[in-house]
């Protein structure tokens, strides 16, 4: 019985831990690691069409300095460029719009904040009164 108890045990713990493992790895995400105090997300823009920049997982603790830049021209963010679902004013700090096509945030990371953030980009195509948005994530040390 004792070992019949134990067998059951670990069955359930590799389960676990394969369905912990499922979580992280989604082939049709990418997944972009940076290990320095500056990190680059590209974002393709087309014709107002966002595309998703993939999840950027920062490894580094300390504060991170987050670029993230729109490619593909005749595109700008908005005033409120990336906005953060959770995490805003405490994890990710100094939000700012720095440039034509360049918005920047600090990411706060210690190992209290390690987890995944969701964020809208929010971005305008040059001449036209709309806005073209999509919501992406960051995963601190994920």
């Amino acid at each position: 019985m004792k070992t019949k108890t134990m067998l059951w045990v670990f069955v359930a713990s590799v389960a676990v831990a394969g369905c912990a493992a499922l979580q992280e790895f989604n082939p049709f995400v990418t997944r972009t690691t940076c290990n320095t105090a500056v990190c680059h997300v590209s974002i393709p823009v087309s014709d107002c069409n966002v595309s998703d920049p993939g999840t950027l997982v920062v490894q580094q603790l300390g504060q991170i300095e987050i670029i993230f830049t729109l490619q593909g021209g005749r595109h700008d963010f908005t005033s409120t460029g990336i906005k953060f679902a959770k995490g805003q004013g405490t994890v990710f700090t100094n939000g700012r719009h720095s440039g034509h096509g360049e918005f920047r945030w600090t990411d706060n990371y210690t190992p209290a904040t390690k987890g995944t953030y969701k964020y809208t980009i929010t971005a305008v195509k040059d001449g036209s009164p709309g806005n073209c948005s999509r919501d992406p994530d960051i995963a601190n040390g994920l």
